[in-house]
């Protein structure tokens, strides 16, 4: 279920990243997802960061890797 804010968040990483993969550099926006960085706000709204990155690269960031 996405957040009811991640299409501002995701349009706004790909403003700031140049809609492009962090990582591999990759400018496929269709294939790559906003990651969240870093801890909620203190009201949980929201996040204080994040990137574009390809799937394989977001999911290694969720799982510590």
């Amino acid at each position: 279920m996405a957040r009811r804010t991640q299409a501002k968040f995701r349009a706004a990483l790909i403003a700031a990243s140049g809609g492009q993969c962090a990582y591999t550099g990759c400018t496929e926006t269709q294939n790559l997802e906003a990651a969240h960085i870093g801890g909620r706000y203190a009201d949980g709204a929201g996040f204080d960061r994040g990137a574009m990155l390809c799937p394989t690269h977001h999911h290694l960031l969720d799982h510590g890797a």
